[in-house]
């Protein structure tokens, strides 16, 4: 009897899945219909699925290559329950698992897409769920992909205002005081260096401005921070008081 690895069996199922392939298409199923029909797994087996390969190909038979990314992407996500759901898991095992080919590749197809589609850097930031990553994003080279797409946002609003990506991490990390020490306690790595300075930028920015409205804003500040991390409260503190001091040189 012939093993299920033989060349014959093997021979026999690429036919059949041709067959298949060919027969979804003269029924005029999209890919995006093929993708519900599969019942994509919502976990990293996506990644390796026979499922997800079956689609790619037959996205393909639509769209040649490299024309197929953005509708195979989507059909992934549509399968996945659509972006709602698929975006959050694709951002947070992205940054996660850094280096991971498959995963990068696809994270960045689905900001050129969200790009096209006109998707704002507000809309995209609530999709991803930047807060279930946790503190790892600031350590990550995807706290610059955030910051390129909030910047390419800025270039293409007509003159609206977009809000900045330090405004939108405030509130998911716990406010002022917290987002600084998080930000401060990723100064070791090289990823995204600039894009944490232009955060500490604009955190200082703000303090400057609530300074000169509440008295006793920065001895609670700092009060706060000390609490959470004391040695990069001073840290923080000095490098405040140096963009003080800049800024009103400038001014």
């Amino acid at each position: 009897m012939m093993g299920s690895n033989s060349p014959f069996m093997e021979s026999l199922a690429s036919r059949v899945l041709e067959w298949h392939l060919n027969h979804l298409v003269q029924l005029k199923r999209s890919p995006t219909d093929v993708a519900i029909l599969l019942r994509l797994r919502k976990d990293e087996s996506i990644f390796v699925s026979q499922k997800v390969k079956l689609l790619k190909l037959y996205t393909e038979l639509f769209y040649p290559p490299p024309l197929s990314k953005a509708p195979f992407l989507h059909a992934v996500a549509m399968g996945f329950g659509g972006e709602a759901e698929f975006a959050p898991f694709l951002f947070k095992f992205a940054v996660l698992n850094s280096g991971h080919v498959q995963a990068e590749e696809w994270l960045n197809t689905l900001f050129i897409k969200w790009h096209y589609d006109g998707r704002t850097f507000e809309e995209a930031f609530e999709l991803l769920k930047v807060k279930e990553v946790g503190p790892a994003i600031f350590s990550s080279r995807y706290l610059t992909l955030l910051g390129q797409y909030r910047d390419d946002s800025a270039r293409h609003t007509g003159g609206q205002e977009v809000r900045t990506l330090c405004s939108l991490l405030k509130p998911e990390f716990g406010g002022d005081a917290k987002l600084a020490v998080l930000v401060y306690e990723a100064r070791h790595t090289t990823e995204a260096a600039n894009v944490r300075q232009g955060v500490l930028f604009d955190l200082f920015t703000e303090w400057v401005e609530k300074e000169a409205k509440q008295r006793d804003f920065r001895s609670k500040l700092f009060s706060e921070m000390a609490n959470i991390n004391e040695e990069d409260s001073k840290a923080i503190k000095s490098a405040f008081n140096i963009f003080r001091k800049g800024k009103r040189v400038a001014d």
